[in-house]
């Protein structure tokens, strides 16, 4: 080592010059590849991932300011869904129903003499359940029967009425019914 000194301060200023400036250079390249462009790299990673937060930022401040509305919305579709199931429930409860219609024919003065669960027809994202029934009361009391059970909160239709054996009695005329009464359920599309 010491003949390169040796011999480099042998050498004239010029050369010297030169050969500083060479090392310079070596030095700053090296420096250059091994420093300065793996920190430049991690810089540009890092800022691009500030720009997709500051984006996400963006997202989810507008989200938290809208959140209340958003609750509420959900809120909203959440009581409408409980009013849909319960006019198109997922469940026949076929037993509910005939309890329900008892109530009724007793709160109308009608007699139900017969009720009988029909056959289940699939119609798409819902099915049709029919139920026979048979009931015997006054016209009034029927009519009346017919329309409260347009009040139910599950959706019930009354079909193919048929009017049979009137007799008098001593409040008036009573006769019997054969309808059909129809309810629907929700099969999601299967």
């Amino acid at each position: 080592m010491n003949q390169f000194f040796d011999q480099f301060s042998k050498q004239p200023l010029s050369v010297k010059v030169v050969m500083l400036v060479v090392m310079l250079i070596i030095i700053g390249v090296v420096e250059y590849q091994v420093f300065y462009v793996p920190l430049n790299d991690t810089l540009k990673d890092l800022r691009k991932k500030s720009a997709d937060l500051n984006v996400k930022l963006v997202e989810n401040k507008a989200i938290a300011d809208n959140l209340p509305k958003f609750q509420e919305e959900v809120n909203v579709l959440n009581e409408q869904l409980k009013q849909a199931v319960s006019l198109l429930p997922n469940e026949a409860k076929v037993h509910d129903i005939f309890r329900q219609l008892s109530i009724l024919a007793k709160k109308s003065n009608v007699d139900i003499q017969s009720y009988r669960p029909g056959k289940t027809s699939r119609r798409g994202f819902y099915s049709e359940i029919e139920m026979a029934l048979k009931l015997r009361g006054e016209y009034h009391d029927l009519a009346m029967f017919i329309d409260h059970v347009g009040d139910l909160d599950r959706i019930i239709n009354i079909s193919n009425i048929a009017f049979s054996a009137p007799r008098e009695t001593k409040s008036g005329v009573e006769m019997g019914l054969d309808c059909l009464a129809t309810t629907f359920m929700f099969q999601g599309g299967r």
